[in-house]
C-alpha cells in the first residue's frame, strides 16, 4: 500500500473515531465536499496545505498522516517541509511544560481562594 492511501486512510479512521463528516471536514478546511472526497478516495493527492489545516483541525501532527509506522522520518516536498521526531518531541515537552506551570498557577489562585471562603465561614 503506498504512502498516500495510508494518509487517506489515516484521515477516514480519525473522521469515523470522531464522528466528523467529511462535509463538515470540508467546510473547516474551505474546500468543496466533493474535492475532499476526491482526495480521500485517492483521486486527487492531498496538498500539504490541506494536510496541515486538516492535523490542526483534528488536533494531530501533521506526522501522524505522513507516516504510517509512527517512527522517525522526514517529508520533503516542493515546500521543503521538514519535520522530525526528535522537534516534535520537543515541541511537545515545551507544551507539557507550559501547561504544568498554568496547572500549578490555578492550584495556587484555587487554594488561596479555599482560604479566602474559609475565612469568610468563620466570621
Amino acid at each position: 500500500m503506498n504512502d498516500n492511501i495510508k494518509t487517506y486512510l489515516k484521515i477516514l479512521e480519525v473522521l469515523r473515531k470522531r464522528h466528523i463528516s467529511q462535509k463538515s471536514l470540508a467546510e473547516q478546511i474551505k474546500i468543496k465536499p466533493s474535492s475532499l472526497s476526491r482526495m480521500l478516495s485517492g483521486k486527487y493527492k492531498v496538498k500539504l496545505e490541506n494536510l496541515e489545516k486538516i492535523a490542526k483541525i483534528l488536533n494531530l501532527p501533521v506526522s501522524f498522516f505522513i507516516n504510517a509506522e509512527d517512527t522517525p522520518y522526514e517529508y520533503k516536498n516542493q515546500d521543503s517541509y521538514q519535520v522530525s521526531e526528535a522537534n516534535l518531541l520537543s515541541k511537545e515537552i515545551d507544551l507539557l511544560r507550559k501547561e504544568a506551570d498554568l496547572l500549578k498557577k490555578e492550584n495556587a489562585l484555587l487554594k488561596k481562594e479555599n482560604l479566602n471562603l474559609k475565612s469568610k465561614l468563620k466570621k
